[in-house]
């Protein structure tokens, strides 16, 4: 399941009538597409599971250093930015190009059914019909596999497709040490 970090400030709490505790937050800085993208991935979640959402928060703390995965996402924020396109489209973009997927024969009446399914596992799983299948009745399906899912390997070949793409749109990025270390060790200190 897909999980959302913000930082937040503590707002409020009120009790209604009925006893429910309904609690504020409030989260600077965040610009309209990334509300959109926020309610959006909070309402698939809640679709996806009839026992509700898990909700953990933490202490904020001014990390020293950046994992893999928080830097992929800020340069995809920064690329969408420049291209105008929703962060999510651009994500996908570089799912694609990477090549993480199978593909697989499914039943022609199943199709939506699984396309369906299967995007529930993240913002980057996501499938494409090829085509008709060798097999009767079936259409083959390219099944794409998000970066949640992806080795060492794999996610630093994600990293430097979103990294070339960056530098050519002028975007500053980690220096080359900083990118390898971050890459064998998932995280890089920033402060050297």
């Amino acid at each position: 399941m897909s999980k959302i970090t913000l930082n937040v400030t503590f707002k409020d709490i009120v009790t209604e009538r009925n006893g429910t505790k309904t609690i504020s937050f409030g989260a600077k800085n965040l610009k309209d597409w990334q509300v959109e993208e926020f309610v959006k991935e909070i309402e698939t979640m809640a679709n996806s599971n009839d026992l509700g959402l898990k909700m953990e928060l933490s202490k904020y703390r001014k990390g020293r250093s950046i994992n893999a995965n928080n830097y992929l996402w800020e340069l995809i924020d920064q690329i969408s930015e420049i291209v105008k396109l929703p962060r999510i489209d651009v994500y996908k973009r570089f799912i694609k190009d990477v090549g993480v997927f199978e593909i697989v024969p499914i039943k022609a009446v199943a199709v939506d059914s699984y396309i369906e399914k299967w995007s529930k596992n993240g913002l980057g799983w996501f499938c494409e019909i090829l085509g008709d299948s060798k097999i009767p009745g079936y259409k083959n399906i390219v099944t794409y596999f998000g970066s949640s899912s992806y080795d060492t390997k794999e996610m630093s070949r994600l990293i430097d497709e979103v990294v070339m793409e960056a530098k050519e749109l002028g975007i500053e990025t980690l220096d080359e040490k900083q990118l390898k270390e971050m890459k064998e060790n998932g995280k890089v200190n920033t402060n050297k």
